[in-house]
């Protein structure tokens, strides 16, 4: 007769590749249990959660398939035949299929260094890095910290610029959104026409002329009289909204005189 007597513990291990680091792709864990020369593997549990005690039977191949966000402690165990337990082993499944939200903030209109606040949601695995950069645009852009979430910019010369706020979290998934930053640092040239005839009888003349700027829409063009406070002119078409706007005035009454009409836009 032949008899088995069986003492001694089974074993297990895993193959999970990315134990404890953050990954961005589907994964497949194997268990791997064995017990050579003893009475032979019956069952095979695992459990999730820290300091959990493995209680849901897992059939061969042993194998556990992972597609989805989350942050999980993996336990298992291994019984024979006879009963004897295997050491509970464990493996950690970090795992973030989705990219960060990125909102590099609104857009500016600008002539001076100007303070650009961004959001970006990384939760799952928290983001690992941040990169302003220049998309388009005809000079160059200083960021004051183009690796973190928020930065200062201003640029070398006026235009429209793309800017570009990259975000990549710990798994490996990346993100951008952008933003549109203009730089207008020159005045907009403003001009106004001739009176006609000029000396004038008119004690309330009005007066025409043209304003106009390279970079952005002209908003506003007003005047004043002998230094006096300023008022707004009038749009010809109805409204200050575009780079090149004629307007009209028509003075409060001016006394009998020489007058200096100032204009800016």
């Amino acid at each position: 007769i032949a008899i088995i007597i069986d003492n001694t513990a089974p074993l297990i291990s895993n193959n999970y590749g990315p134990d404890g680091t953050w990954t961005n792709s589907p994964q497949t864990a194997t268990l791997n249990p064995n017990d050579v020369g003893g009475s032979g593997v019956n069952v095979v549990r695992y459990c999730e959660g820290t300091s959990c005690t493995p209680n849901i039977d897992l059939a061969s191949p042993y194998q556990l398939n992972y597609n989805l966000d989350q942050y999980t402690i993996v336990r298992y165990q291994a019984w024979d035949s006879v009963g004897n337990p295997s050491l509970i082993g464990e493996y950690n499944v970090k795992m973030d299929l989705t990219a960060p939200i990125v909102d590099a903030g609104v857009n500016a209109i600008t002539r001076v260094l100007v303070a650009q606040n961004a959001n970006v949601d990384g939760s799952i695995s928290g983001v690992a890095s941040y990169s302003w950069t220049k998309v388009a645009g005809p000079g160059i852009i200083t960021f004051g910290t183009p690796t973190l979430e928020d930065t200062t910019m201003f640029a070398s010369l006026d235009g429209v610029y793309t800017i570009r706020l990259t975000a990549i979290d710990y798994a490996g998934n990346s993100a951008f959104d952008t933003m549109q930053f203009t730089w207008d640092a020159t005045e907009p040239n403003s001009n106004i026409n001739a009176l006609v005839p000029d000396p004038n009888n008119d004690n309330t003349p009005t007066l025409t002329g043209t304003a106009t700027d390279i970079t952005t829409n002209i908003t506003n063009v007003e005047y004043r009289i002998d230094g006096g406070a300023w008022n707004s002119a009038t749009p010809t078409d109805g409204a200050f909204d575009s780079n090149n706007e004629a307007y009209t005035l028509t003075t409060a009454f001016l006394t009998d005189g020489i007058h200096t009409i100032e204009i800016r836009a």
